[in-house]
């Protein structure tokens, strides 16, 4: 025992310092990395792809920006990130896949400068430019973070629709329309669905506050965040939406459209935009994430959307969908989610027609052609950007599977969402291993 003390007590003073040795290397490579990064003055990812594929740059930045990237890779492999923290390690990781990402960009813009030559980018779709389907494989991987497969998620989408229908249709059943779907439709479309008083409006949004409110720790712990404030959208900004979020006001707005506002929307808005979702999301980040200046030069839409989009699954765990219709809102909006899923593929990869995008649509939706000619121009201007919700929702539902399969009886909603929550934006395709570590 006195020859094996000595012995184990110099391995911990080796081992200790080379730890501490590469925590403080590692720290050192992100601040250059940050502040390197920063002066180059790569443009970030934006919502057009008109305005991504302008912002491509010339011969020589497309050089050093290589040259850049191929420096901290080799710096990163002087790193062992087995000697790191769990949270550096998340940054070790983080840092290779925006090197990886940036690298495929690179390569991309190389060949499409020499492809595009002086002609104009054209506004009429991803299909009509030089490499759309390689920008669109790019673009899909870019806003969801996870290696994708156009095929494979085209799939998907139709299986989610299929599921979604299914849901839909069990409704109509309980509602008593089994054989009469016309009948069905043309009542969701009565006036007794819709709202134009906008003082009632509001009035419904907060009880709907005060329900998630009083039932929110039956699936998360009890945070202190900031009340968040409901306002009706001021008119110019993003008024085709239903409802959005400003962190910067901790404020959530909804738009009220021709007809009035549809009160099917009102459980799934509120809990996408407000609480647990985009306003819980942004202020448990702030005060419990640790924020570094590296982690903040990159944002992962498919993380926040996708977050926002599972909430909505646990409505009824937090005090709403208490009657079918509030539950058939939310379905409604799956449908239409699931549906962009096939259409933005269809349209960005496969070269479909905004004919043969509004034929899917109608065949697969009921009663929201309104929105069908918006949604396709959207997605052929934003390509993959609707994807996020699918994607990112679709995510962490398998992560939460996959943990309850590994806790069993020990598996604890509250502690699944902290872990979620308390990781903050990274990539779809590292949160696995970070969150079931």
């Amino acid at each position: 025992m006195k020859k094996i003390l000595p012995a184990f007590v110099m391995l911990c003073l080796l081992q200790f310092p080379a730890e501490a040795q590469q925590d403080e290397k590692f720290q050192q490579l992100l601040k250059n990395f940050v502040t390197e990064y920063t002066a180059l003055g790569i443009p970030p990812l934006r919502l057009g792809y008109v305005e991504n594929l302008n912002s491509t740059g010339d011969q020589d930045f497309i050089l050093e920006q290589k040259q850049f990237f191929k420096k901290y890779l080799n710096e990163l492999f002087a790193i062992n990130p087995n000697q790191l923290s769990k949270e550096e390690r998340l940054d070790y990781l983080q840092l290779r896949y925006e090197i990886s990402m940036n690298w495929e960009r690179l390569n991309l813009e190389n060949v499409y400068r020499n492809a595009l030559k002086d002609a104009e980018i054209s506004e009429a779709g991803l299909t009509h430019v030089p490499l759309g389907e390689h920008w669109y494989i790019y673009f899909l991987k870019r806003w969801n973070s996870v290696e994708t497969n156009p095929t494979v998620l085209m799939e998907l989408g139709r299986l989610e629709i299929e599921n979604v229908q299914l849901e839909i249709q069990e409704i109509q059943k309980d509602l008593g329309y089994e054989s009469d779907s016309a009948g069905f439709y043309n009542f969701l479309n009565s006036r007794q669905f819709f709202v134009d008083d906008n003082v009632k409006i509001l009035k419904t949004f907060q009880q709907k506050k005060d329900s998630v409110n009083a039932n929110l720790t039956n699936a998360f712990f009890d945070y202190a965040t900031p009340d968040v404030a409901i306002e009706l959208a001021p008119p110019g900004r993003m008024e085709n939406v239903p409802g959005y979020y400003s962190a910067t006001n901790q404020t959530f707005y909804f738009n009220v459209f021709d007809g009035g506002f549809n009160t099917r929307d009102f459980d799934w808005l509120y809990i996408h935009e407000a609480i647990p979702g985009h306003h819980f999301q942004f202020n448990i980040e702030a005060s419990h994430v640790e924020g570094t200046e590296f982690r903040a030069l990159f944002q992962y839409p498919a993380y926040r959307e996708g977050w926002a989009a599972y909430c909505e699954e646990i409505g009824k765990e937090i005090g709403l969908y208490q009657n079918s219709f509030d539950y058939l809102g939310k379905l409604e909006w799956d449908l239409v989610r699931s549906v962009r899923v096939v259409l933005d593929i269809g349209l960005n990869y496969y070269g479909w027609t905004d004919e043969e995008a509004l034929r899917f649509w109608k065949e697969n939706i009921v009663n929201q052609d309104q929105i069908a000619m918006r949604e396709i121009e959207r997605m052929k201007r934003w390509p993959a950007q609707v994807l996020t919700y699918k994607i990112g929702a679709a995510r962490i539902l398998e992560l939460r599977e996959k943990m309850e399969q590994q806790l069993g009886d020990e598996f604890d909603i509250k502690d699944f969402h902290d872990k979620i929550l308390k990781t903050g934006p990274v990539p779809l395709s590292l949160l696995e291993n970070y969150i079931l570590d």
